[in-house]
């Protein structure tokens, strides 16, 4: 395989790229598994005969899911917010969190299937909440 390619004034690394593209695949199994632990969790809940309005269930799902009481933290911030989307520097702001600590936090709970990353209209990194991530929120 080539590792480095290298025309004139323009070098390529592709043995990096590789690295990253293998890391990210790492974190994408790890994602699809905690998906399967939850969705079972949800069906377990959805098996029992549970009175109309109970959520048992959903604790299931958050303790499998282990979510710290940081993340919990950071994922009320986002919820909570007027914006749709955030950053990590507002929701450092927000929290009294450094912006490393926020960081850091986003990317476990993207992890756990529990936030998204999109671009605002300039183009710059925002997250927002999944559907379970309001829920876990609302939990906290």
């Amino acid at each position: 395989m080539i590792k480095k390619f290298k025309a004139g004034p323009v070098e390529i690394e592709l043995e990096r790229v590789v690295k990253e593209l293998e890391e990210t695949k790492k974190v994408a199994a790890s994602a699809q598994a905690r998906v399967q632990v939850v969705a079972a969790k949800l069906d377990e809940g959805e098996d029992k005969s549970e009175p109309a309005g109970q959520t048992s269930h959903t604790s299931g799902v958050i303790a499998a899911l282990q979510v710290t009481a940081v993340e919990k933290q950071v994922l009320k911030a986002i919820t909570e917010s007027r914006f749709a989307t955030r950053s990590i520097t507002g929701v450092s702001k927000d929290t009294g969190l450094s912006k490393a600590v926020v960081q850091v936090t986003y990317g476990k709970l993207i992890e756990k299937g529990l936030l998204e990353q999109t671009k605002n209209d300039e183009d710059r990194l925002r997250w927002y909440p999944t559907a379970l991530g309001r829920i876990v929120a609302n939990e906290a």
